[in-house]
């Protein structure tokens, strides 16, 4: 067990069902044939759990999204049961390219506005959704009016071998943000490799967010770590730690670990290792029927 100086909420994590967890692993022993970690065996719901608890994470964001049509609900409904029994798991919202627009508004209204998920996550690689589809406008336009999160994948198309690029996906958000700027969209991965443009983005839209997911490890190995620490450091108001928790090879430990050695000031590792998102939190009011999150920095403070 390492419990944390810094990290006490990850904003990007996978408890999925247990047959998910086990074909996300399948995946990730084709496309990280080379890493032994991959050779074990999956985790479950209950795994990741202890590990998070074991790392001093308090609070996270869980991320379950509908690969297949006719799934969004199903998938809607387990990620409710899950975080309702697991008190600082707030569950985001799956939408699948191939709901219909009843169906849509009708989880919108029922998960969002009923059963208090934070927002809704989009895959738009693996899912095939493009941010200037039309019906996203129509999503953008209700999680604004209700102040919840849209949280996108950007970054690493590469990897996906996804012709939708970051060059063009960043400008299709830029669209998003202008067209609705109460909507707070967090954007994982920084469009990885060209973080530049998450930095420019940044600069322009107030209620734009990052997250580290898949960075640190990636950054490294290409030696480019050290170029992006200073805006790391700079902006570390609005950039929160991901552990990609559930579809990594490396354990959330190791990836606290790798957090927790970056050559940053101790207030910027505490803003993006959990300040940032519980302050988010708070803003958005994203507590589920009215709960009281563990731990949370104000709610240490109110208790000292």
């Amino acid at each position: 067990m390492h419990i944390s100086r810094y990290v006490t909420f990850d904003a990007h994590v996978h408890v999925m069902s247990r047959s998910r967890l086990e074909s996300g692993w399948r995946w990730l022993q084709q496309q990280c044939h080379d890493d032994v970690r991959t050779t074990g065996k999956p985790p479950t719901p209950k795994s990741l759990m202890a590990d998070l608890a074991g790392s001093g994470i308090q609070g996270c964001f869980n991320f379950f999204f509908a690969i297949f049509p006719r799934t969004s609900r199903v998938v809607n409904e387990w990620n409710d049961r899950f975080c309702s029994g697991n008190a600082g798991v707030l569950p985001f919202l799956t939408l699948h390219p191939h709901d219909t627009s009843g169906e849509r508004s009708e989880m919108l209204n029922e998960f969002i506005l009923n059963r208090h998920f934070a927002g809704v996550k989009i895959h738009s690689f693996i899912q095939d959704i493009r941010l200037d589809a039309e019906w996203m406008h129509d999503v953008c336009a209700f999680l604004a009016k209700n102040r919840r999160i849209l949280y996108l994948h950007t970054g690493f198309s590469a990897t996906y071998r996804n012709r939708y690029h970051e060059e063009e996906m960043a400008r299709d958000l830029a669209t998003l943000l202008s067209a609705f700027p109460g909507l707070t969209v967090v954007a994982a991965h920084m469009f990885y490799p060209r973080l530049d443009l998450a930095f420019r983005l940044l600069n322009t839209f107030p209620n734009l967010y990052l997250d580290t997911t898949g960075l640190i490890s990636t950054l490294e190995k290409g030696g480019d770590v050290g170029r992006w620490l200073p805006s790391w450091e700079e902006h570390a108001e609005r950039i929160m730690f991901g552990s990609d928790a559930g579809l990594n090879p490396a354990s959330i430990l190791e990836e606290v670990r790798l957090f927790e050695e970056l050559a940053m000031s101790e207030q910027a590792l505490r803003r993006i290792g959990g300040e940032t998102a519980w302050r988010l939190v708070e803003i958005l009011g994203l507590s589920r029927d009215g709960m009281k999150l563990p731990l949370s920095p104000a709610n240490i403070a109110k208790s000292a």
